[in-house]
């Protein structure tokens, strides 16, 4: 079977013009590129108004590239020194979310005690818990 070739027609030249307002997909593309710097480094700098033109966006959206892929590379590098198994244990999840919206926490990593006993859904934590239990089985006098 031969393969058919697709042709593709050119990019009019309208479709982009840098002073035309920058449309809401523009607008999503820098909210998700600002969310993903943001994982990787919350000093990043966010612009506190959207750009107005397609041409500042595309001017930003260069910049928001550039640094994402610098903090790609550098956890990249990072994870090049580690041994297989500390490469494993450095990429596991630290938490999953329940279906009651909880925390399971795998085995390789978790919460301190102190912290269980503060999210605890009680306000008295796991000692409150045990002396209810204990007062439960006492029969009423």
């Amino acid at each position: 079977m031969a393969i058919r070739k697709i042709t593709v027609p050119k990019t009019p030249k309208s479709a982009y013009d840098p002073g035309r307002p920058a449309s809401g997909l523009l607008k999503a593309q820098i909210a998700m590129l600002e969310a993903a710097n943001l994982s990787h480094d919350v000093t990043t700098v966010v612009r506190k108004t959207p750009p107005k033109t397609e041409g500042e966006a595309a001017r930003y959206i260069q910049k928001l590239h550039a640094s994402l892929r610098d903090h790609l590379q550098r956890a990249a590098t990072a994870r090049a020194a580690y041994s297989p198994a500390e490469s494993r244990a450095a990429q596991a999840p630290r938490s999953t979310s329940t279906n009651d919206g909880g925390k399971r926490w795998p085995a390789i990593a978790g919460p301190s005690a102190e912290a269980r006993r503060r999210d605890a859904p009680n306000d008295m934590g796991r000692a409150g818990a045990a002396a209810r239990r204990r007062n439960k089985k006492r029969k009423p006098r």
